[in-house]
């Protein structure tokens, strides 16, 4: 389940077939595909990846426009597409591959990697054992350079921000518990491969992004926590539905579609916000003042600013009539 294109599509993909939605959240159109594997949406396309062929199909009716075989696809993986160069979907397995058409092909981009991610058609980003470099296809490697942990498995990353961060997923191959996995979140700078900052997140069942806004979205049971990948920060936590099953976010954090036993929900994040701190997450929030009211700290040496001290020089002077009257 994901959203794509510039309208914010919805599109749902099982083993039996293909449901895309409008985004007013309306039925656009069903087919039957038996023994889907994954589905990349390309321009006005659709590439269904089915054991050992490649069907495309146009996103606008559903009709097919061709079925080829296609050889490599190893199997338990899945297609991973960036930000900023979707018209080159990538099949992650143990191996990665690039997918190509007519004919329907496989290509490993230079001397590729345990993770490949596609800025444009001859720049790639590829990423092995705690290296990350850029490989340009007429000149060959740009830069190289150490990020992520070296022998822990990389499971996902995403452009961000128009292609000028690149956000790595890492864990550990061990299965997920109940409690999901301790993911390693490493974000670097395209243009050199300088690494921002580096998060770690446990229990992590699902992670998604919001690439435009440079967010990911990290669910660990019943809640969703949004993070800052620009600053390596958490912002807040969003309350998931009892019985939510799936998830997906927009790529500017405005819609969160929700896969349940019964169905497909498109709602606002705003719907989901949570109202009080969670988690034993500690917040720090301003001390109340009356309406108007600004405090003043004095400098040291016990003097404050100019107004202050015109004032206490006024009540002085107005203490000193008082008592001359007095005497008087």
């Amino acid at each position: 389940m994901r959203f794509f294109g510039p309208g914010g599509h919805l599109l749902v993909a099982d083993v039996a077939g293909i449901t895309m939605y409008e985004p007013s959240g309306d039925l656009r159109l069903r087919t039957t595909l038996e023994g889907i594997l994954d589905i990349a949406p390309v321009g006005d396309e659709l590439w269904a990846l089915t054991p050992g062929r490649l069907t495309r199909l146009s996103v606008r009716d559903g009709e097919v426009l061709s079925s080829e075989p296609i050889d490599n696809l190893e199997p338990g993986g899945r297609v991973i597409q960036s930000s900023t160069a979707p018209q080159l979907p990538v099949w992650h397995c143990s191996q990665p591959v690039v997918l190509r058409v007519a004919p329907a092909r496989t290509e490993v981009p230079g001397p590729g990697g345990e993770l490949i991610l596609p800025i444009a058609e001859n720049r790639w980003l590829l990423w092995n054992n705690g290296q990350l470099r850029l490989w340009r296809s007429t000149i060959g490697e740009a830069w190289r350079t150490p990020v992520g942990d070296r022998g822990v498995r990389a499971v996902d990353a995403q452009l961000l921000l128009e292609g000028r961060l690149v956000a790595l997923v890492q864990h550990r191959a061990a299965p997920a518990g109940p409690e999901g996995h301790e993911v390693r979140l490493s974000v670097a700078q395209v243009a050199d491969g300088v690494q921002n900052t580096q998060l770690r997140v446990p229990g992590v069942t699902q992670l998604v992004f919001a690439a435009r806004r440079g967010f990911a979205l990290a669910r660990s049971a019943d809640r969703l926590s949004v993070l800052d990948l620009r600053f390596g920060r958490w912002i807040r936590d969003l309350v998931v539905p009892e019985g939510t099953l799936h998830l997906a976010v927009d790529d500017g954090l405005q819609r969160i579609a929700l896969a349940t036993s019964d169905g497909i929900e498109l709602v606002r994040v705003e719907a989901l916000a949570v109202s009080l701190p969670v988690g034993g997450r500690r917040v720090r929030t301003p001390a109340r003042r009356a309406p108007g009211r600004r405090r003043v700290r004095a400098a040291r040496g016990g003097r404050g600013p100019r107004g202050a001290r015109r004032g206490r020089r006024a009540c002085r002077g107005r203490r000193d009539r008082s008592r001359r009257g007095a005497v008087r």
